[in-house]
């Protein structure tokens, strides 16, 4: 949900600028792994689009692709190639190397070696992912959880 609301209208006037939105993507590709893996560890995700964004990992889903497809969350996103290829990359980054080489390469960093801490380290994201889960959870059933859109100048960063 906060990607509809503010990532994507952030990620399309960067596109427009040129910029790549590697963060973003990174960002995405993060939240589909996420997802994926609550998804096969048949763990309920608690959102309110909790059945809509995990169709794409469930069985007979077609992954990424599918999950890059939802309008309602991508809008134009969903048509634009060089924005699929960014998440794709990066969600396989993740998927083969792991969230903190999927960071560097959002940086142009060097590949690092994968150390036992940037394991821990990933586990910790994961954590801290789950309990943002639960606050909005909280948040939303308490209606005290409040969306609006946000608009971010990003040729300012």
């Amino acid at each position: 949900e906060k990607f509809r609301v503010q990532g994507r209208g952030v990620v399309l006037e960067g596109l427009a600028l040129g910029l790549e939105m590697k963060g973003f993507a990174m960002y995405v590709a993060a939240w589909a792994t996420f997802l994926a893996r609550e998804v096969a560890e048949g763990r309920e995700v608690k959102d309110a689009g909790g059945q809509q964004v995990t169709a794409a990992f469930q069985k007979g889903g077609t992954g990424i692709e599918a999950f890059l497809d939802m309008v309602d969350i991508f809008g134009e996103l969903t048509a634009h190639d060089g924005w699929r290829r960014s998440v794709r990359d990066a969600h396989a980054i993740i998927e083969n190397d792991g969230v903190i080489a999927a960071i560097d390469a959002a940086l142009g960093a060097a590949p690092p070696i994968v150390a036992m801490e940037d394991m821990a380290a990933a586990s910790v994201i994961e954590d801290h992912m789950r309990e943002a889960q639960v606050e909005d959870d909280t948040a939303q059933a308490n209606g005290s959880l409040v969306e609006e859109p946000v608009s971010v100048n990003v040729a300012a960063m």
